[in-house]
Order: structure tokens, then sequence, then C-alpha cells
């Protein structure tokens, strides 16, 4: 913790990579430990970076439905993202991931690991490869899981780690990863406020689009507006 207070002035400016891994590492155990709020609280000077620099694109397309919940939500969502972007097909974390992905593809194994050792993901049980108990942590069942000792599945969560510290320090900067951003926050926003039926979606984006121009957000206006009832938001 010493080496996060003692560098918040050069994570606003740019973080180098070892920086923003004890950052990443940090946030990833507080988000484990149920203590992110409290974090947050405590590194004001993170927060308002990551506000800046990622989680615009979030909040703007969720609305209140991210506004009403604990301050860490906007964090969480954005860790699930940056998580969800280690896989190799790069789809959204609660995709479904094949049999094949969690026993025996190799590229798989740094993203899920990082994902059920931080509490992202249930570890599957696959009792014909690995017997494990109900308690057990997730780094033991993987290691059972992929016939793996302690070393190499740390190695395999320390590659997902680096990556992940590498994707956050640097500002997203093109439109599919902003887009990808808004996407996130329009499921969540889905979920949250039972938007079910297209005309609920399509109500919904008329109304923030209108809340969003009124606050000068011409970006999130556009996301919002038009989304016909017809089709999906």
């Amino acid at each position: 913790m010493e080496t996060i207070t003692h560098n918040s002035d050069r994570w606003l400016r740019q973080p180098s990579q070892p920086v923003a891994e004890t950052v990443i590492e940090a946030l990833l155990a507080a988000h484990r430990a149920g203590t992110l709020d409290e974090w947050l609280r405590r590194r004001r000077r993170i927060a308002r970076w990551l506000m800046r620099h990622w989680l615009r694109p979030l909040l703007g397309a969720a609305g209140e439905t991210l506004d009403a919940a604990h301050p860490a939500a906007p964090v969480v969502l954005l860790l699930r993202w940056a998580v969800g972007e280690q896989r190799p097909d790069r789809a959204d974390l609660e995709a479904p991931i094949g049999r094949d992905a969690w026993l025996d593809r190799t590229s798989w194994r740094p993203a899920l690991a990082m994902a059920c050792q931080y509490g992202f993901l249930p570890v599957p049980v696959f009792r014909e490869r690995y017997r494990g108990h109900a308690d057990e942590a997730a780094a033991s069942q993987l290691c059972g899981l992929w016939s793996v000792g302690a070393s190499t599945y740390y190695r395999y969560l320390d590659k997902a780690k680096r990556a992940l510290a590498l994707k956050l320090r640097t500002v997203p900067a093109s439109a599919e990863q902003r887009l990808a951003l808004r996407r996130a926050g329009r499921r969540w926003a889905e979920l949250q406020a039972g938007l079910q039926t297209a005309e609920a979606r399509a109500s919904w984006h008329a109304r923030h689009a209108a809340a969003a121009q009124l606050a000068g957000d011409s970006l999130a206006a556009l996301w919002h507006w038009p989304r016909p009832a017809t089709r999906r938001a």
C-alpha cells in the first residue's frame, strides 16, 4: 500500500507498468475481499483517474442504474469488462466457456485463473477430472483441473495481471474500446432496470438521451438516441 500512496501523483499523470500492476493487484484483492468501496475512498486520486479516463462511458451508458448503486459499482463493472477482454475470444466475461477451454486450452488459463482467483467466475465442477471440496480455494481447484503445480498456476495469474495493468494504464483512445465500455454499461442497465422489452428499452434510452443533452454530455446523448422500439437497444 505504501507504493500506491507514494506513487499517487505518478498514477495521475501516466502510471508506469510496475505502478499499474501494484494498483491492479490491490484493486483485485479489494474486490475479492468485498472492501473496494473503502479502498477507493482512501485513494481518491486513483479513483478520480479511473473516473476521468475509464468510467465516464460506463456511467453515460448505464445512467442511474450505476449512480444509485454502491460507489464501487462502476469500478467493479470496469474490472469485469477488462477481465473479460483477456479471454482469447474477447467475449463478455459471462458468455459461456466450453469444456475444452476450461480443461485443455492453455491460452485460456491466464484469464480463467484471474477471473476465478478474484471472484469474477466460479470454478466449474468436472468430477471426472478433479474432485475438490466445497470450500477449496480457486487456485487449488484449478491446479487440480489443469494438473499443474502452484508455481505454474501463479505464472498464469501473473501473466493475466500484467496484461490487465497494461490495458488499464493506457487511456482508451480507440472508438472500439469506448463503444465496448458503453455496451457493458447498457447490459448492466438492462439487467438492473428490468428492461426486458424493446418498448421499455426505447423509453429508457429516450429519457436518458434527453437527460444527457441537458447535462451537456453529447456523446452519451448520441449513444442513447435514437433507440427504436422495433429492435434491441
